[in-house]
């Protein structure tokens, strides 16, 4: 029984196999597959505008059972509905409605379906392209799509124009995009339709292939025709430039001929020419080596001259500038250089040395513009970098000559990249320089900021060359000094060397005190009245004190050091004082070389300026005398008389415009011997401040009587020191309440000639000039020899009061025998003496004529 039953089964089931199979013959056999296609273009095209519809109206409980595909399509169509705008409609919501009423009335009309059915899409691609052309009828279905928004919207439906206008992807519209999702799905799903279209796209493709190879073949054809024309051109051508050479050939023959004439006269003459620039050759070797010699031998006297100034194999120092002083060496440095500048350029550049050592001479005799320039071609010929790295440097030392303080800064910084090790003056990494804000006999000072701070701070790069004495010495007392932090000295940030192995080339990092000098305080705003001047001095006076008390001198007092600047406060006005450049001073060597190049160079006006203030024994005019504090008391001195009167030789005119107390401090100060003077700056303190609480008004006039008390007892003294044959007792000492003040002596110099270029460029300052007049009598002395004169100028006393013993006699016997006469030139001698100035007095009749009769 099982048996049968799945013989049953078995013939049941191939039954209905067989049955299935003669069912889809027979429907395939009746069926028209020309319109498969057309159907599958309907079908796409009710989906697309069915799921337009369920996007704009929403999803409904039937269209959740829908496939996920369909729902993902939709909602993109949604989304794009969105942003898509209505120029009508203000909301999302009115716009969806009225395009989904547009959108079910116009498909109840038939408006959007009408193009698209068979018999439209027939039409539009022809009566057989559903047999011969699938591709034309999807053409024609997507010309259709893309011209249905302005079709509809022709056909009164606006909203639903504007959603079919607007492109959803690459141009497409949103229905354009969902027929070819239902049309791609419809082909995927039926295999015969794709089979077809298939096929379709092959047999166009081959057709196009065919047409293109078509197209090919006869654009070949028309290159080889036109190619065959050119080459026949081109053949006829060469043939005429054949027959055009063949003459000129036959031409050049004829030429060649002629040509090997000349050729045996050129060989003549080439030999002769050969001839003569042998002879050239030796003559430019002869005087190549004759040039050689005379370099060799101007060079060896350069050199000579160089190590005789501690010039040679050296970069320049400061001393080093306008250092020939003699006439016979100028004399000798003018005839080298006039030798070199006749030598030709190309000699002088191929020896870099010999141009450097020309620059050196320069500077040594003052042309500082000519060893500017010598140096720049010597750092532009160098033939390695410490060879350029050092004319560098002397160009830098040759620029502070000249006052260029932003050229020097530039070479400097040119030569501290190429060679750091020798000629960086201190860390230019830890401290770069902004500007140069001065350069005297001691160093250089730059306005540097720090690197990680950005504080500005001032550098000094000490020259240890002009020291007397060692700079490790100067750096310890300048880290003294900044241990005490009074509020007058200038701050010390760091200090060290730059040369750490061979401790050369120290340096000081202070704080930056923006103010000028006293020296250029007083000559931009002339001098310091005594009660402005006060405070002042009092608040120096401290700081030396503080810095005495240490064991530190400073050496060098002078206005130039003394840094100052007014400030206004709700008290008034008061100084800010910074005391500068502690221990920094010159040997005695130095100071009493009896340089005549005062005023010209650096190194120069810092040794005229420290001769101002430099006390007798710092001038080795003391020997066997130290110097110490009292030294810088006679500078405090000479300080304070330049801030008073402009001039450090004040003469009796200045002294009394001063207090008594005031004149006499500054007299015992000034005095010859150092034991003489305050014994230290407490004292000096002190002074100022009784001058400060006290008296200041300047001293009386002598009245003329008391003078002429005074007239007769000289008058006494000198009439019987002539009677004996003796010369005149020495002057009286000055009075007891105000020592006169003694300056310093100067050594008697012969100034040589100066350059007019050097003096053009550094005028002499006016801190440097000199009241030349002699301190002589007051007005009151010259008033008692004026009436001398008139009632007893015939007999020659006011001769003998005068000083001028010879004439008196000769005046007293002359008196005797011509008594009328010398009463006549008596009286006129008094109006004389009477219509001077003090000074005109002293300098006429008790200097200059002192022995006038």
């Amino acid at each position: 029984m099982p048996v049968c039953e799945c013989l049953s089964a078995f013939a049941v089931r191939t039954l209905t196999e067989r049955v299935d199979v003669l069912f889809r013959l027979a429907t395939d056999h009746a069926s028209d597959h020309s319109r498969t296609l057309l159907a599958a273009l309907e079908a796409s095209n009710r989906k697309a505008w069915r799921s337009l519809e369920i996007a704009l109206a929403g999803e409904s409980l039937w269209t959740w059972f829908d496939r996920e595909e369909n729902k993902a399509l939709r909602r993109e169509i949604k989304a794009f509905i969105d942003t898509v705008e209505f120029p009508e409609l203000a909301g999302r919501a009115d716009a969806r409605a009225a395009c989904l009423r547009e959108l079910r009335d116009a498909l109840g009309r038939g408006v959007l379906l009408g193009r698209l059915v068979a018999g439209d899409l027939v039409e539009r691609a022809g009566a057989f392209a559903r047999h011969a052309d699938p591709q034309a009828l999807l053409a024609a279905e997507k010309a259709a799509l893309d011209d249905l928004g302005a079709q509809v919207a022709l056909a009164g439906y606006p909203a639903l124009g504007t959603l079919l206008a607007t492109p959803a992807d690459a141009g497409r519209s949103v229905v354009v995009v969902a027929v070819r999702f239902f049309f791609r799905r419809e082909v995927e799903r039926n295999p015969e339709l794709f089979q077809g279209l298939q096929f379709a796209a092959t047999e166009a493709l081959a057709e196009n292939q065919a047409a293109g190879f078509d197209r090919l073949a006869g654009l070949l054809d028309e290159q080889a025709e036109r190619l065959d024309a050119g080459l026949a051109a081109v053949a006829g051508q060469v043939v005429a430039e054949v027959r055009a050479v063949g003459d000129s050939v036959k031409l050049v023959h004829d030429s060649v001929r002629g040509v090997e004439s000349r050729v045996a006269d050129i060989h003549l003459v080439v030999e002769h020419a050969t001839a003569a620039a042998m002879a050239a050759q030796a003559a430019a070797e002869l005087h190549g080596a004759d040039t050689g010699r005379k370099l060799d031998d101007l060079h060896g006297r350069m050199a000579a001259l160089l190590d005789k100034l501690d010039m040679l194999d050296k970069p320049v120092e400061p001393k080093h500038s306008l250092s020939l002083r003699t006439d016979r060496e100028r004399e000798l440095v003018k005839e080298l250089l006039t030798q070199v500048r006749g030598l030709p350029d190309e000699a002088r550049a191929a020896r870099p040395q010999l141009v450097t050592d020309v620059g050196k001479l320069q500077l040594a005799v003052g042309d500082f513009d000519g060893a500017g320039e010598s140096f720049a071609v010597a750092a532009a010929i160098a033939e390695s970098a410490p060879e350029r790295a050092e004319a560098y440097h002397n160009a830098y030392r040759t620029k502070l000559e000249q006052d260029d303080f932003p050229g020097a800064l530039a070479d400097l910084r040119q030569a501290v990249e190429l060679d750091p090790a020798r000629f960086a003056p201190f860390p230019f990494d830890k401290y770069p320089p902004d500007r140069i804000l001065g350069a005297g006999g001691f160093g250089v000072t730059f306005l540097c900021r720090h690197k990680l701070t950005a504080a500005p701070v001032a550098v000094k790069a000490i020259h240890d060359g002009g020291l007397d004495r060692d700079a490790a010495s100067v750096l310890k007392e300048a880290m003294t000094l900044d241990q005490l932090k009074h509020r007058a000295i200038v701050g010390l940030r760091d200090c060290g060397f730059a040369d750490e192995a061979d401790r050369r080339r120290p340096y000081l990092v202070m704080e930056f005190f923006d103010g000028p000098t006293l020296q250029s305080y007083v000559e931009a705003n002339g001098a310091v009245p005594l009660a402005d001047l006060l405070p002042l001095a009092r608040t120096l006076a401290g700081a030396l004190k503080a810095a005495h008390d240490q064991g530190v001198l400073h050496r060098d007092i002078k206005p130039a050091n003394v840094m100052v600047n007014r400030v206004t406060t709700d008290g008034g006005r008061r100084w800010d004082v910074r005391v500068i450049d502690f221990g920094l001073a010159m040997p005695a060597a130095a100071l009493s070389g009896g340089s005549t190049a005062r005023g010209l160079t650096v190194y120069g006006s810092a040794i005229a300026g420290t001769l101002d203030y430099a006390a007798p024994e710092q001038l080795g005019k003391l020997p066997g005398v130290k110097v110490g504090p009292a030294a810088d008391v006679y500078g405090f001195a000479k300080t304070l008389c330049f801030a008073l009167f402009k001039t450090t030789e004040p003469t009796n005119r200045h002294y009394n415009q001063l207090p008594p107390r005031m004149a006499d401090l500054i007299g015992r100060c000034l005095s010859r011997e150092p034991e003489e003077r305050p014994r230290g700056f407490g004292e000096v303190q002190a002074e100022l401040a009784a001058v400060d609480g006290g008296d200041r008004s300047p001293r009386p006039e002598p009245k003329p009587t008391a003078a002429l008390a005074d007239v007769w007892g000289k008058v006494t003294k000198a009439v019987e020191s002539a009677v004996a044959g003796a010369s005149p007792p020495p002057p009286p000492p000055p009075p007891p309440t105000r020592p006169r003040p003694v300056a310093a002596p100067r050594e008697e110099r012969v100034p040589e000639p100066r350059q007019p270029r050097a003096e053009e460029r550094r005028p002499r300052r006016p801190d440097r000039e000199r009241d030349d007049a002699p301190r002589g009598p007051s007005g009151a002395d010259r008033t008692s020899h004026a009436l001398l004169a008139i009632f007893l100028g015939t007999w020659g006393v006011h001769k003998f009061v005068q000083g001028c013993t010879t004439s008196g006699i000769i005046r007293a016997v002359i008196g005797v025998l011509f008594c009328p006469v010398t009463l006549l030139v008596g009286v006129v001698e008094g109006i004389q003496y009477f219509s001077m100035s003090d000074e005109e007095y002293a300098r006429t009749y008790l200097r200059d004529k002192k022995e006038w009769f």
